[in-house]
């Protein structure tokens, strides 16, 4: 019983070990309006039909103004890029995690 154990514990490590790491992707929010985080049409990124939920994800840009970005869940991100836009309110629902 321990020998299966032991097997299948160093085979799980074996396959975590080669699993490679998520790459990073760049997302740029280009909805108008108010809408939805968790809507992958108002993303572009080189990852199409996704949302940023990953720490390797970057948020680099808005093209839109007086839009409104809801946070409809739970969301990871690495990088978020902020830059003047005129008549945007891009926070709506976000919490800082410590």
């Amino acid at each position: 019983m321990k020998t299966h154990t032991l097997s299948a514990i160093l085979a799980a490590a074996a396959i975590a070990a080669c699993a490679s790491p998520a790459l990073a992707v760049d997302y740029t929010w280009n909805a108008a309006g108010t809408a939805l985080w968790s809507t992958s049409g108002n993303w572009t990124s080189s990852s199409p039909g996704t949302v940023p939920d990953d720490t390797s994800d970057n948020i680099v840009g808005f093209t839109n103004t007086g839009t409104l970005l809801r946070a409809d869940g739970n969301y990871t991100i690495g990088n978020i890029t902020l830059s003047s836009l005129p008549g945007a309110r891009i926070i709506e629902g976000f919490r800082r995690r410590q």
